[in-house]
């Protein structure tokens, strides 16, 4: 059998649990909506590079570099002023 004070012990825990509880509860839904959109940017990462890989050349001579396009149409709209 539990005394007196060992049951005021329990209750005390209980509620000392229940108000740490309270108090991360919102650093839980904090960090769930982290997760979340985490989640979705390495899902976007995902589909962007699973997509990109099937434009890459084996040939790493035959692949252009993303400067390289972008100067080709700078002097290209050079070109055409």
């Amino acid at each position: 059998m539990v005394s007196a004070s060992g049951v005021e012990q329990l209750q005390k825990q209980i509620e000392e649990l229940q108000h740490e509880l309270k108090s991360l509860r919102p650093r839980a839904a904090e960090l769930e909506r982290e997760s979340e959109a985490l989640a979705e940017q390495i899902a976007w990462f995902r589909r962007y590079f699973l997509h990109r890989k099937a434009d890459v050349v084996e040939d790493k001579s035959q692949q252009a570099l993303p400067f390289d396009e972008a100067e080709q149409l700078s002097q290209y709209s050079e070109t055409k002023s």
